[in-house]
């Protein structure tokens, strides 16, 4: 890269069209599987672990059996397609993995309009029809896990022109519910796997839409993206995602976030600290903390691979992580 980028959406297109069979993401499985057989095993009988027959398959990136590989065009896809999908349901479509709430049950009113009437005075469109909301997006939560599904989530938003909000799926019931009425969130992402229970939780009490998200359907659909590119767009949105605080000192509040401030720092540890081609990079830190953004942005504006373990598996034993680190380093 000779320049900052002018977007993150803009970047990601570029590299991924570049680099299309070039592995994006590991979903490690069966890595961090091996990496717990192993400390149990060296903890009660070392003798009987079979390090042979566990080595990865592939020296780069490391690749175990149980594992599942993404390359950057199943990536590119799936965030065209969901991009469409958001898009769609935010001017009031509908969407077969839709769960509506109530305020929408009838589909005749968009998800545009329940943003505060202080943010959509302006009446002027973009040439696809999108709203020109004085530079206000659209707040979309993304309730997933760090995954490959988050990842495509997030960017996908950003393809949209939107801002994109993490929830982190440990927040106890009493914060999410606060966060989602606060930031007026339109409509929340939730990953395949929800429990009935956490959506009926969002749409009911929450008030707000769910919308369910996988890779497997985002593959099915076909196409380019014809939305307007974020960085074209007439009036410029203010900001590109919102964080909230831990609430300490009292309620959680939002921290409102730039793209150009995402594209800064991801500049600045580039002319610092340049990723290469044999670098991997490794998807650890929840989404409730602003660092992880930079963990998966490095990666998918770099074409570096980056290795996803099972989150809630690493996070109930953190010991792994040491084992694992050394197994794809």
């Amino acid at each position: 890269m000779a320049s900052m980028p002018c977007c993150i959406s803009h970047e990601f297109y570029r590299a991924a069209s570049e680099n299309p069979e070039r592995i994006a993401a590991v979903r490690a499985s069966g890595g961090l599987r091996v990496c717990k057989d192993a400390l149990e095993c060296l903890r009660e009988a070392p003798e009987r672990f079979d390090f042979e027959s566990r080595r990865a398959s592939s020296s780069f990136p490391p690749v175990y059996p149980g594992d599942e590989c993404v390359s950057f065009a199943d990536v590119l896809c799936a965030v065209c397609s969901l991009s469409r999908r958001i898009r769609t349901v935010l001017d009031g479509g509908d969407d077969p993995d839709l769960v509506r709430s109530q305020g929408f049950s009838n589909g005749d009113q968009t998800l545009c309009s329940s943003v505060s009437n202080n943010d959509t005075k302006s009446s002027s469109t973009e040439a696809n029809g999108t709203p020109l909301t004085n530079g206000i997006p659209q707040i979309i939560g993304v309730f997933i896990a760090p995954s490959i599904e988050y990842i495509i989530a997030v960017l996908s938003i950003l393809r949209c022109g939107e801002a994109f909000l993490p929830l982190d799926p440990s927040w106890p019931e009493e914060r999410l519910l606060h966060v989602i009425s606060s930031s007026r969130t339109v409509i929340i992402l939730k990953d395949k796997s929800s429990c009935s229970t956490e959506v009926d939780m969002i749409v009911y009490k929450g008030g707000c839409s769910v919308m369910y998200v996988s890779m497997e359907a985002s593959l099915k659909e076909n196409g380019a993206c014809d939305l307007d590119w974020p960085c074209e767009r007439k009036i410029p949105r203010r900001f590109c995602y919102v964080m909230y605080t831990s609430g300490s000192t009292g309620k959680p509040k939002g921290v409102c976030g730039t793209e150009r401030g995402l594209l800064n720092r991801f500049w600045w540890m580039q002319q610092r600290m340049p990723l290469v081609e044999e670098d991997v990079l490794l998807f650890k830190t929840p989404n409730s903390f602003i660092d992880h953004l930079q963990e998966f942005l490095s990666s998918v504006l770099t074409c570096t691979t980056l290795i996803i373990p099972p989150f809630e598996e690493l996070k109930a034993n953190p010991l792994l992580i040491v084992n694992f680190l050394k197994e794809i380093r």
